[in-house]
């Protein structure tokens, strides 16, 4: 039997894992470490990535779009990465989590405009316009 994970059981656990994130960053800066302390661990991924690639490129497939969404893929993860880590480290983790967390509502919002066969039931419209609500109350000081 081969295994199989719900696709929204595990958009739990990358929630979880991110809240972990989160609070591991949050306490990585506090505590006065370095963002270079990373440059090592990030060296070695990419080096094993590379290694992994250069088995077995022979099976990869490469489309019309594979480089230009490649690159956007990339260059999203690192800007994600480099202003999460600015907000982190100068701001408050209750106001940087409510802000990351309208990435949901958006997500949805530009996958029924922008992909095929994508689209928004009304209770899942409900949801996207709560959680820009929430975000906005979490956020604003009255």
């Amino acid at each position: 039997m081969a295994f199989s994970l719900d696709y929204k059981f595990a958009a739990i656990l990358a929630m979880i894992f991110l809240v972990a994130y989160n609070l591991a960053l949050k306490s990585f800066f506090t505590r006065g470490h370095d963002w270079r302390a990373f440059i090592p661990f990030v060296a070695a991924g990419v080096l094993l990535a590379f290694a992994y690639f250069a088995y077995s490129y022979k099976e990869i497939s490469f489309g019309s779009t594979t480089v230009p969404l490649t690159l956007v893929i990339l260059g999203s993860l690192a800007l994600t990465t480099a202003f999460g880590w600015y907000a982190m480290a100068n701001g408050k983790v209750s106001v940087y989590a409510a802000i990351l967390a309208i990435s949901t509502p958006l997500t949805a919002f530009a996958a029924y405009y922008l992909l095929p066969n994508e689209a928004l039931s009304t209770t899942q419209w409900v949801g996207v316009l709560l959680g820009v609500v929430s975000i906005v109350l979490v956020t604003v000081k009255i």
